[in-house]
């Protein structure tokens, strides 16, 4: 059976209950002002109110407590988070940028007969690496006559 069916009142319009935290002690001040005989409370009727009011705030106290006491670090820890990947990210970013550069030959020689890559950067006195930087598709042991090869240039 229904609490509706019970009662004949729908439970949104039945009156609130009050929680012993939400009350104060010794009534409303309306309720004193009228009922001036009232205002008399007994030794064991505040000693009552008084441990409501203490286990109320004892409660609230520790239902306050673990938010309070864990939500800096777990922001700490979260911020620490998102520094990390921002770091990640802009070295993952800045690395790829490099690596797009576009070379600029100044300096170009046609391949003869007998040519090899070594002998090239012994007659242009060009390292190994500048050399392969700036003729990164050549392949030495198919080099043929005419290939252009960059001695000089720059990237961009």
């Amino acid at each position: 059976m229904k609490y509706e069916e019970r009662t004949g009142v729908p439970p949104i319009l039945q009156p609130k209950r009050e929680h012993p935290c939400d009350r104060t002690s010794g009534g409303s001040a309306k309720h004193r002002r009228e009922n001036p005989s009232s205002n008399q409370m007994s030794k064991s009727a505040k000693n009552r109110d008084e441990q409501k009011i203490g286990f109320c705030a004892i409660k609230q106290q520790k239902w306050q407590e673990p938010t309070t006491k864990y939500q800096s670090f777990f922001s700490a820890l979260f911020l620490l988070f998102l520094l990390s990947v921002y770091v990640a990210e802009s070295r993952i970013l800045s690395s790829e940028t490099g690596t797009n550069s576009v070379p600029v030959c100044n300096k170009i020689y046609g391949a003869n007969i007998g040519d090899t890559c070594f002998s090239i950067m012994e007659n242009f006195s060009v390292t190994s690496e500048v050399f392969t930087a700036f003729n990164p598709n050549l392949n030495c042991d198919k080099m043929f006559v005419g290939e252009w090869i960059c001695l000089d240039g720059s990237s961009i």
